[in-house]
C-alpha cells in the first residue's frame, strides 16, 4: 500500500473503535486520601466513575475532592465515625504504625468485601537474593521499638488476622516518589542536576553500572 494511503487511513475517524468497557461502580473508603499516594488513587477512582468516602483528620488539602464524602476521624480515635457503614472496599495508604491498623481493622472487619493496605518492600528480611512474594517477612520483635519494615510486616500480620485472603490486598512497593510527595529525597537530584556544575551522586562511575 501506498504511503499516502497509509497517512490518509490513519486520519480517518476511528468510528469502529468500540467504546471502553463501563466500570462497575464501587463503594470506595479510604483512609486518608489527600496526600501523595493516597490522593493519586482517589483521584483515579472519581475518574472511573467509583464513589468515594475519606476518612482523615481534614488537616492535609482539605478543598480537595468536593465530590468525595468526607468523614472527620483520626487514626488514633476509636474509629466510631465507621461504624455501621459499608463499602465494597477499603484502602489503607496512611497505615504505618500497627495500633493504627489495628483499629481501622477492628472498625471495618465485617463492613467491607476487600481490604487494600499499602505495605512497603522494606517488610522483607534482608537477604543478598531478589525479593519475591514468597521471601520471608522480617519478624518483629516482642519487646522493644520497631523499626520501618518491622512495622509493615506487623502491620500485614494485623490485616491477615481480620480479613481472609481472598479478602485482603497486600502490596509492597519500594521507594515511591512523583508528583505531590512532599518528601525531598528524590525531588533533590533533578534540581541539584539543573543547577549544573560538579556533583557528588550515588553509585559507580563505571559505564553499564
Amino acid at each position: 500500500m501506498h504511503r499516502r494511503t497509509w497517512l490518509q487511513l490513519a486520519a480517518l475517524p476511528t468510528l469502529a473503535c468500540k467504546p471502553p468497557p463501563k466500570v462497575l461502580q464501587k463503594s470506595v473508603l479510604v483512609l486518608g486520601g489527600t496526600r501523595f499516594v493516597g490522593r493519586h488513587i482517589v483521584a483515579e477512582a472519581l475518574a472511573r466513575g467509583h464513589k468515594l468516602t475519606l476518612f482523615n483528620r481534614g488537616r492535609t488539602n482539605p478543598n480537595l475532592f468536593a465530590e468525595a464524602e468526607r468523614i472527620v476521624g483520626d487514626r488514633q480515635g476509636d474509629h466510631s465515625e465507621l461504624r455501621g457503614r459499608r463499602w465494597d472496599v477499603a484502602i489503607d495508604t496512611s497505615g504505618t504504625e500497627p495500633d493504627q491498623v489495628e483499629r481501622a481493622c477492628a472498625a471495618l472487619a465485617g463492613s467491607v468485601t476487600r481490604y487494600f493496605y499499602t505495605s512497603s518492600s522494606a517488610a522483607y528480611q534482608p537477604s543478598p537474593e531478589p525479593f519475591t512474594e514468597q521471601s520471608p517477612l522480617r519478624t518483629p520483635p516482642t519487646a522493644g521499638e520497631l523499626g520501618y519494615g518491622e512495622k509493615k510486616s506487623r502491620c500485614e500480620q494485623i490485616v491477615a488476622e481480620f480479613f481472609r485472603s481472598d479478602s485482603r490486598i497486600i502490596v509492597r512497593p519500594a521507594v515511591l516518589v512523583g508528583p505531590h510527595d512532599s518528601r525531598p529525597r528524590f525531588i533533590h537530584w533533578p534540581l541539584r542536576a539543573r543547577a549544573s556544575g560538579e556533583m557528588l551522586a550515588p553509585g559507580s562511575p563505571e559505564p553499564g553500572s
